[in-house]
């Protein structure tokens, strides 16, 4: 798996958080879905798309953040990423700097997403502040999810991520804030080969 596919697959999962079901309009869902990233020191979620299993999580208030893959590892504190490839056991350092991965930006739903509430559907379409981080994860133009009306707090049905690529279904979407966000860092295990490129 690339590392553009992988970017393609996690990082559409930054904003599918449960909302709150008094909130009605698009305007209210989006804040409602910041203000919950932005109380919590972390986020993880996970889910499943092709019949893999994918687990992110976020740091909104650092930029960190751990992507994993049945096949690769993507970790930073915000400062160094660390690209961990699991079965030929080998990592590549790297600055973050260097690094389409934002978390700080993704999160910012106000600023840098547009947002349309259909029904049950809510779609947010990225802005020129962030459309070159989904360029690089096959030109996403919109990321959907369908909403469970039946719910007494909202419940992500499924999650619909249309690009240039097709569309891209994702299911049992678990979300987990967390009050203390873990490490963000590798520290290469006995036998891994090490590539740094800072």
């Amino acid at each position: 798996m690339t590392l553009k596919n992988t970017i393609y697959k996690l990082l559409l999962l930054v904003a599918f958080t449960p909302l709150i079901a008094t909130a009605q309009t698009a305007a209210e869902w989006t804040a409602k879905l910041e203000a919950l990233y932005k109380s919590s020191t972390a986020v993880e979620i996970t889910f499943t798309a092709e019949g893999k299993n994918f687990s992110m999580t976020l740091g909104p208030t650092t930029g960190s953040y751990k992507l994993t893959t049945p096949t690769e590892q993507f970790i930073s504190d915000g400062k160094t990423v660390w690209h961990v490839f699991t079965k030929e056991k080998k990592v590549v350092i790297d600055s973050a700097k260097k690094s389409t991965i934002n978390a700080q930006s993704l999160l910012d739903f106000t600023h840098n997403y547009s947002s349309l509430k259909e029904g049950n559907a809510l779609t947010f379409f990225p802005n020129a502040n962030v459309s070159s981080i989904f360029a690089n994860a096959g030109n996403v133009n919109s990321i959907t999810f369908n909403i469970d009306p039946t719910a007494k707090t909202f419940k992500i049905k499924s999650i619909v991520a249309n690009s240039s690529r097709g569309d891209l279904k994702m299911l049992n979407v678990k979300i987990k804030p967390m009050k203390k966000a873990p490490k963000f860092a590798y520290k290469p295990a006995k036998g891994i080969k090490v590539t740094d490129l800072r």
